[in-house]
């Protein structure tokens, strides 16, 4: 389910897309969310300042950048792209069952 939002720019109600870091409305293409509103660096996602919509953020960004290594990870190990996703994929389960665990205990 879309969430939709009014763009401050066009008027247009329509729902917003992350693009590089920000999002835009899907209409006029501008930057609904400036990529630098006075975020911290080098913050966690248990951060009690992080809004709802940093944390989803800094989750794409992280899982983004573990999609990366592994993929190096498995083109290093020769497997062939049917073998490099079931690899990819299971060590995202891995990795999200451990931070479950790190959040429960």
């Amino acid at each position: 389910m879309l969430d939709l939002h009014k763009c401050e720019h066009c008027g247009t109600l329509t729902y917003h897309v992350f693009v590089h870091g920000h999002y835009q409305c899907n209409h006029c293409k501008k930057n609904t969310d400036p990529c630098c509103s006075g975020e911290q660096n080098m913050i966690t996602e248990d951060s009690p300042r992080l809004s709802l919509k940093q944390k989803e953020q800094w989750r794409g960004y992280v899982s983004t950048k573990l999609q990366s290594k592994l993929r190096r990870q498995a083109t290093e190990k020769g497997l062939t792209d049917s073998q490099a996703d079931k690899y990819i994929q299971n060590n995202l389960k891995k990795a999200e069952r451990r931070l479950s665990r790190r959040k429960s205990g």
